[in-house]
């Protein structure tokens, strides 16, 4: 248990596992996978890979999970991909990706590059990903 997560234990029931404060706020639930596959291939559905994906994504972003800085511009364009679809050169130009987090600050701040020249980096491999299913990125990632 750390800053108030804990794991939920399936023989038990869950408002009795869960503190519910006096003030009768709603509790929220984050399901994570504890234990992490070898291969990604191991997880049958496509909704379980695309949550382990969402997953491991959120923990590199919050440096929960390290990833070098090529590995993070990489899976960045991988995420454009997803959210954007194949690369526009009309829309998708540098500085016009809105405020998105795409890169840990960490790893930004380890290299004498602006939010540009990141940025530029990402769309580089982004343009490289043309008709890729959801399915395939996440399996990517």
């Amino acid at each position: 248990t750390t800053a108030g997560q804990m794991w939920i234990i399936d023989e038990k029931r869950i408002v009795d596992q869960v503190y519910i404060s006096d003030d009768n706020k709603p509790v929220q639930l984050n399901l994570l996978v504890k234990f992490y596959p070898q291969d990604v291939n191991d997880l049958i559905q496509d909704i379980t890979k695309h949550l382990f994906y969402l997953q491991v994504k959120d923990q590199i972003l919050s440096r929960i999970i390290f990833a070098p800085a090529e590995v993070c511009v990489m899976l960045a364009s991988y995420t454009l991909q997803a959210k954007y679809g194949d690369y526009d050169p009309q829309k998708h130009k540098v500085g016009q990706l809105g405020n998105e987090q795409l890169i840990p600050e960490q790893v930004m701040n380890q290299y004498q590059l602006t939010k540009e020249g990141w940025e530029q980096n990402v769309i580089n491999w982004y343009a490289q990903h043309s008709c890729r299913s959801t399915v395939d990125r996440d399996r990517e990632w």
